[in-house]
């Protein structure tokens, strides 16, 4: 079971894939097996790139070109078919996205592989699957059968002792139903090596189950596995041979270390820092630059997550009409398109950008690049401060209802601003003093301007 560049929000760890990929590709040539069989998973995804199909394809084609036959189980993350089929096409290699049986020559003696690909809630159409491939119904020295699915018994998990053990659920093939006239049941799907010979009920399977397992870790819950691969021997007989020996072979692995950050709780300081909750990307940038993060941090709370914006109309600004798509969320994209601007600049040093939003008309006071106005800006309300009283939006204050040192209950009226011809009236969400008075009747602010602080 070999997947190749697996998908992570961490470092990108595709190469540790492919190279384990080559090592078990020169351990087949130097041995000459008569047959490799791969589990499936070949890609990280269900629809990968091309030069990543090529990637995981090139080392299967050297075995094939060495006269070694090649089956590949589809079950590309939990999809019966493999992308790019025109990647795979060699006469050595057989992808098996349909139930199918194939019939080889191996060392003199007439090998019978059935498989299917992946299929869901294969508990109901097992035998039905096994009985499309022919695989029982195939004269053969030596029948194996291939799937890429859980198996009654099977367990993943960590750390050990808390497995998960996989029963009795649609996708889980049952024990009682492994068929006879087989040597040995096959499985990729699950990333740990084990082999089944029972079922939870301790009554024998018909033929053994195996799992390779994945070549690499895929994840934490991986980190004390040994990875590897299976060499298997088979001895024909008359109901489909036998498994006569099984091996499996350790690879060289990324070794995975798990470490404890002692200190006063890094991600609740963070957590103060950006004033949300940190993920672990957050915590982890937090931790190597709390400098640069703590930038970031104040940025984003002065303008929100720019990274949805274009490179660059974030560094540049709109053009005269220039429109863009912002995609804020799946299925919400802002149409955003400058109108123009004004050649007055105000005290402050701003001038006024007209633009559109969905078609609606906005205007913004942005400073004016390179002139800094007699005035100053305005402070800001601090997020979360329930002293601040901010702007909710741009506009233009109308009235001012109270003046410092008043007392007020909660749902006074504090002051009035007017934007796009609509008055909002501001009230006190509780009872306090007022400390300050930051604006007066006829100022332009803009959003989270700070107006009033409350004791």
């Amino acid at each position: 079971d070999l997947p190749a560049h697996p998908r992570s929000e961490r470092r990108r760890r595709g190469h540790d894939f492919q190279a384990t990929i080559e090592r078990v590709v020169a351990h087949a040539l130097a041995n000459r097996p008569g047959l490799v069989i791969h589990g499936g998973d070949v890609f990280d995804r269900p629809d990968p790139r091309d030069a990543l199909v090529d990637d995981a394809f090139r080392p299967l084609f050297a075995l094939a070109e060495a006269g070694i036959e090649v089956v590949v189980l589809a079950g590309n993350h939990e999809r019966g078919t493999l992308p790019r089929p025109l990647f795979s096409a060699h006469p050595r290699i057989h992808v098996v996205d349909a139930p199918t049986c194939l019939r080889l020559t191996i060392d003199g003696l007439s090998v019978a592989v059935g498989a299917f690909p992946y299929v869901r809630k294969v508990r109901d159409v097992f035998q039905a699957q096994v009985a499309a491939t022919g695989l029982l119904t195939t004269p053969a020295d030596v029948r194996i059968l291939g799937v890429h699915h859980c198996v009654e018994g099977a367990t993943v998990g960590s750390p050990p002792g808390a497995d998960f053990v996989f029963r009795h659920n649609d996708d889980v093939i049952q024990g009682a139903e492994i068929p006879s006239g087989i040597a040995a049941l096959l499985s990729g799907h699950i990333h740990r090596h084990q082999v089944l010979t029972h079922d939870l009920r301790g009554r024998p399977l018909a033929a053994p189950m195996l799992y390779a397992g994945s070549v690499e870790r895929t994840s934490f819950a991986e980190a004390a596995e040994t990875k590897g691969f299976l060499e298997l021997d088979f001895a024909p007989g008359e109901h489909g041979g036998h498994l006569a020996a099984h091996r499996f072979v350790p690879l060289p692995t990324r070794p995975m270390v798990q470490a404890v950050l002692k200190g006063a709780h890094p991600r609740a300081e963070a957590a103060a820092v950006i004033g949300r909750h940190v993920n672990d990307t957050d915590l982890a940038s937090y931790l190597m630059y709390p400098k640069v993060f703590r930038d970031y941090a104040e940025h984003r709370r002065l303008y929100s997550d720019v990274s949805l914006l274009p490179t660059s109309p974030f560094f540049y600004g709109l053009r005269d009409r220039e429109e863009i798509g912002v995609d804020i969320d799946k299925g919400k994209t802002l149409i955003i398109r400058q109108t123009g601007r004004s050649d007055t600049v105000d005290e402050e040093g701003k001038v006024k950008v007209f633009f559109e939003l969905n078609g609606q008309p906005r205007t913004v006071r942005v400073p004016k690049a390179g002139l800094a106005g007699s005035g100053r800006s305005r402070p800001k309300a601090e997020e979360g401060n329930a002293a601040h009283v901010g702007a909710p939006m741009p506009g233009a204050v109308v009235t001012v209802a109270v003046k410092a040192g008043q007392k007020v209950k909660k749902g006074d009226p504090l002051l009035s601003i007017e934007a796009m011809k609509m008055e909002t009236m501001l009230t006190a969400e509780r009872d306090a003093s007022v400390l300050s008075v930051h604006v007066k009747p006829g100022d332009s602010v803009n959003a989270k301007d700070l107006l009033i602080e409350l004791s």
